[in-house]
């Protein structure tokens, strides 16, 4: 991936955490700092209509396979909130 320059004024306490990142990775400062900004991304991110429905599916399928009584579940879950 081609690289840009950049110069960026950060706190102390983010340089500090920056730091830990990369020791506790085992990285640059560099790769600390751009693997935090990919991972900022991806857990913003929405997921697709598609992505919901395939996780409402895969729900569904564990349940069905673990032969959990939805309707005993969904009552123990209103008289524990009584």
């Amino acid at each position: 991936m081609p690289s840009a320059a950049a110069s960026y004024s950060l706190d102390e306490s983010t340089v500090a955490t920056l730091n830990q990142l990369a020791q506790q990775w085992q990285v640059s400062q560099q790769e600390a700092l751009q693997r935090a900004v990919q991972q900022a991304v991806e857990l913003g991110k929405t997921p697709t209509p598609e992505e919901r429905i395939a996780a409402l599916h895969a729900l569904q399928k564990s349940l069905a396979e673990r032969n959990v009584d939805f309707d005993e579940w969904q009552r123990t879950i209103r008289d524990g909130r009584r």
